[in-house]
């Protein structure tokens, strides 16, 4: 019995023994941990903080992207009434102008003699026409197959009228037509 008494004592003693350096190794563990805890606490509020500011700029970008939205879309309607003022000024600039084409055409020709004449015996007229303007569309090429047109800007819209209106019969057979001007 004695000697299992003792036998018991020394399991007794090295059990303590093995679990006076256990607790030493979970102390150790402990010092070892703490510092990772604190570093991992530290991290999770950067990441919070950083997640907060990134929402912030979310917001942001998006109240800026609206803003841009709204903006082009303002210079796109702007875009849109100039280009529509350009048109129409154009249009208007045109309105007295007439296109004839076909009238057979020869290089450094006085453009609005040629029309004037061609008018008279065309439409047979007891007065002369009067242009603000008459010239030839384009630049003067010899090897073009077609005359190029001629645009006649009429100083009176009645006169305009007069040979628009009567172009059909009067122009009837022959290989000229007219048309009005138009912007593209």
């Amino acid at each position: 019995m004695e000697s299992r008494a003792k036998k018991l004592d020394n399991d007794v003693k090295s059990v303590k023994s093995d679990f006076k350096n256990l607790e030493t190794n979970v102390s150790s563990l402990g010092e070892v941990f703490d510092p990772v805890k604190e570093t991992a606490e530290a991290n999770r509020t950067v990441i919070n903080k950083n997640r907060k500011s990134l929402e912030q700029y979310r917001q942001e970008q998006q109240l800026s992207e609206n803003i841009i939205a709204d903006k082009m879309k303002r210079m796109e309607n702007s875009n849109e009434k100039l280009q529509n003022s350009v048109t129409d000024l154009k249009a208007r600039s045109m309105r007295d102008n007439l296109v004839f084409s076909g009238i057979p055409e020869q290089r450094g020709e006085d453009t609005e003699a040629l029309l004037q004449d061609f008018l008279q015996k065309k439409y047979k007229l007891e007065y002369e026409i009067s242009f603000e303007r008459v010239h030839r569309m384009g630049r003067w090429n010899e090897f073009n197959e077609h005359p190029r047109n001629i645009v006649a800007k009429f100083t009176y819209y009645m006169d305009r009228e007069f040979i628009r209106t009567h172009a059909a019969q009067k122009l009837k057979g022959s290989n000229v037509w007219l048309n009005e001007q138009y912007p593209p």
